[in-house]
């Protein structure tokens, strides 16, 4: 526990809360996918769909970029690979990070035109406060227009306390020439990070890869 005006980063603790943020590819083995279509008390969104949202709520308090997001805050889930932070409903098909134009606060595991099969988007929080994880997880998801050869599970994970964010691809069943946006960016959208290998904008992640987003000061 911190002393009033500091922040936990890192394991250590500071004046100089994270504002931005370093990608990193964690050890083999050390973030690994977590079912939460099958997690208990987990929730489904966007079954069937096609560039369609639902507004969920935050389980636990998290530091967004320079924003601190409280526990209740609303994020906005897409059926196209996507969420925003900011809780501004929109379900748009695609777009680049960073960007100022709308959509902001995206964070991008596979942003493109994408459709949905059942069970769509599930929604869990597992763990013990104060190190709960809460991961949004598209389960078999397409391409759009019925590209229905692709086959991809993936999601993106809120680590509590730590504020960092993982992007895991457990099953990524892919066909070329649909390549999506993989990244983060800020609330304004005139700061971010491209997850794709050389910062091409936009690419197809392979199963098993996992990105991590690190908050820095």
């Amino acid at each position: 526990v911190c002393d009033p005006g500091f922040v936990c980063l890192m394991g250590g603790c500071t004046d100089a809360p994270p504002t931005q943020y370093r990608q990193e590819t964690p050890p083999v083995g050390t973030v690994t996918f977590i079912d939460a279509c099958a997690a208990p008390g987990h929730t489904e969104h966007l079954p069937a769909v096609d560039d369609n949202y639902a507004l969920v709520a935050l389980p636990f308090a998290f530091r967004y970029w320079a924003t601190d997001l409280p526990a209740g805050a609303m994020v906005n889930i897409t059926s196209n690979g996507w969420i925003g932070m900011d809780g501004m409903a929109n379900a748009s098909l695609g777009g680049t990070v960073p960007t100022p134009g709308a959509p902001n606060a995206v964070i991008a595991a596979l942003w493109g035109d994408n459709q949905t099969r059942t069970p769509g988007v599930c929604v869990a929080t597992t763990g013990s406060a104060p190190n709960r994880q809460w991961v949004v997880e598209w389960r078999s998801a397409y391409f759009y227009p019925g590209v229905t050869g692709a086959d991809l599970t993936f999601e993106i994970i809120l680590s509590e306390g730590s504020n960092t964010i993982d992007l895991v691809y457990s099953t990524m069943v892919l066909v070329a020439g649909y390549n999506r946006t993989v990244g983060l960016e800020n609330q304004t959208g005139t700061a971010g990070l491209n997850g794709c290998p050389g910062a091409t904008g936009q690419c197809q992640p392979t199963t098993g890869t996992v990105i991590r987003y690190v908050p820095i000061p």
